[in-house]
């Protein structure tokens, strides 16, 4: 099994409510808003493990998981 993608450091300004665009598909230059930030990996479309945030990308598609590295922070 892989091992988990790195959580995102100490003090890093992604939280609840954070507006985050998605720069990977499958939802590539989505926009939303930071649901909820699991405290553990997830498993993501690959089988592999990563952390993220879930994310709320509005009516047409809902809450999703993207792992950290597919988001960008909007400020």
């Amino acid at each position: 099994e892989s091992r988990p993608s790195p959580p995102p450091p100490v003090g890093a300004p992604l939280n609840v409510g954070a507006r985050v665009r998605v720069v990977r598909p499958p939802y590539l230059g989505a926009v939303g808003t930071v649901a909820s930030i699991p405290e553990r990996a997830q498993r993501v479309e690959t089988g592999a493990r990563a952390h993220g945030a879930e994310v709320d990308l509005g009516n047409n598609i809902g809450v999703v998981f993207v792992p950290y590295v597919n988001l960008e922070l909007l400020r």
